[in-house]
């Protein structure tokens, strides 16, 4: 099992968290549960892999086995299964098999790489992947990021890659050449992007307020959701407001025909997406044109999808009028402390979260039971139970350990209730908590040096 850090990470500014996760991911790469997937986030200029992260599958079997809209999505994937496409080609070595999606402007492949004899079996584990090691026709896609999910490289490397489409792809509607630069060079696949699940846009034309933390603005001019990505284009500032904050950014719901909201973290939209600079004339020195590409964990129907919300506005996907509209205040972002405690044995416990408070403040029920030192809290149908002094939870009667990547949690006793570090709230009730940070840079002995001050949890719900 191998996980690549990917070349352009120098080229890419992250926030202090996400660096966080994955260092920890980097340290943690044998650890028998899969990060979190979040969005990548790239530039024009990075067209390849933003940052690579490890995905632990159980086996290669298993993971050969496991399908494109099993790798990218969670959930009921079934309304895309007829726009998937399953090609293979070999050589004398390798045989490459390709299970790729068109969703939109979007491209998802899981490719498995299988030796067909013994010296290729010993050296495919020792092949070096990099931004050269798969291509596509040039000018037809604009970025990507990898993800390899093998455990057994002798038996066989899996990796999913998504990308984007450019224009010119959009409009030619041509098939893409794939290629490996360790097989034959005959060994190449056409992968088809005539066929796509329906999309749903529309025109915007003013002012947002994208992020309720920090009052950011942005035009927008128009958007469009798809089965797996909402993307919009922007005008926006070259500088944005520095610190955690940026995580609601933009704070989207969709209301659906049947009156249910899906939240951004519902969607499974991360803290950044991928940002294609246009080339606009007639801008402002300080501003810039964007096209954000967010990518969802779920699969939806956009035909489905009744109106946008974002910025106190509600925008019908008819076209129609948008008009002003509340949001339920449980479901705005919110703040909840960031704790240190100790549990009665002295063992400490940092950045926690207290399970009262969160669950008053999304609105969900709570109950304590002072004999089995007990907490309770149901969220949106799921039943999660924390116990003082146990690293297991409970979520819905399974038990369910306490960690992120290989780091385990106890959960401890606080008053009347338990704190916990929070990864286990995101895994039960489908939330996001990212830590609020500031950051300051001093020059010492003229050289910049940051230093990083962590705040409270943000809840995203």
């Amino acid at each position: 099992m191998k996980q690549e850090f990917n070349w352009a990470m120098d080229q890419v500014k992250l926030p202090p968290e996400a660096e966080e996760r994955i260092l920890r991911a980097l340290e943690e790469q044998k650890a028998g549960k899969a990060p979190r997937r979040s969005r990548r986030t790239w530039k024009t200029a990075v067209a390849a892999v933003a940052a690579a992260v490890l995905m632990t599958g159980t086996a290669f079997a298993a993971a050969y086995q496991a399908g494109v809209l099993d790798i990218f999505f969670r959930g009921d994937t079934s309304s895309l299964e007829s726009y998937r496409t399953i090609q293979s080609t070999e050589d004398e070595n390798y045989r490459l098999t390709v299970d790729s999606l068109r969703d939109g402007d979007g491209l998802y492949l899981y490719l498995t790489v299988e030796p067909k004899t013994e010296q290729a079996a010993q050296v495919l584990p020792d092949i070096e992947w990099g931004p050269g090691t798969f291509s596509f026709t040039p000018g037809m896609t604009k970025g990507w990021w990898e993800s390899e999910e093998t455990t057994d490289p002798e038996a066989g490397r899996s990796f999913s890659i998504e990308t984007n489409l450019t224009l010119k792809a959009l409009e030619t509607l041509e098939p893409i050449t794939f290629s490996a630069n360790f097989m034959a060079e005959d060994c190449t696949l056409q992968l088809h992007i005539q066929q796509s699940a329906p999309t749903a846009s529309r025109s915007i034309d003013r002012e947002i307020e994208v992020n309720p933390l920090t009052g950011e603005t942005e035009y927008w001019t128009d958007v469009t959701i798809s089965s797996t990505r909402f993307s919009y284009t922007s005008i926006q500032n070259y500088s944005k407001m520095d610190g955690g904050r940026g995580v609601a950014d933009p704070l989207i719901f969709l209301k659906m025909t049947d009156g249910s909201i899906l939240t951004r973290s519902q969607l499974g939209l991360g803290p950044a997406g991928f940002e294609q600079i246009l080339d606009v004339e007639g801008l402002p020195e300080e501003k810039r044109m964007d096209r954000i590409i967010e990518h969802f964990q779920i699969v939806i129907d956009p035909t489905q999808v009744e109106s946008l919300i974002v910025g106190g506005m509600e925008f019908p996907m008819d076209g129609s009028d948008p008009k002003e509209v509340q949001i339920d205040e449980a479901l705005l972002p919110f703040y909840v402390e960031a704790m240190d405690y100790q549990d009665t044995q002295g063992n400490p416990g940092y950045y926690l979260s207290s399970m009262e408070e969160l669950c008053e403040k999304l609105g969900a029920d709570y109950s304590w039971d002072p004999e089995t030192k007990t907490a309770t809290g149901v969220y949106r149908g799921v039943t999660l139970r924390l116990t003082a002094g146990s690293g297991t939870a409970e979520i819905d009667g399974t038990p369910t350990p306490i960690q992120e990547y290989t780091r385990s949690y106890q959960a401890i006793q606080n008053g009347n209730t338990i704190a916990v570090y929070p990864c286990i709230f995101e895994t039960a009730w489908q939330i996001d908590l990212f830590r609020d940070y500031v950051r300051t840079i001093d020059h010492v002995d003229g050289q910049p040096v940051a230093e990083t001050e962590w705040l409270d949890w943000i809840v995203i719900p």
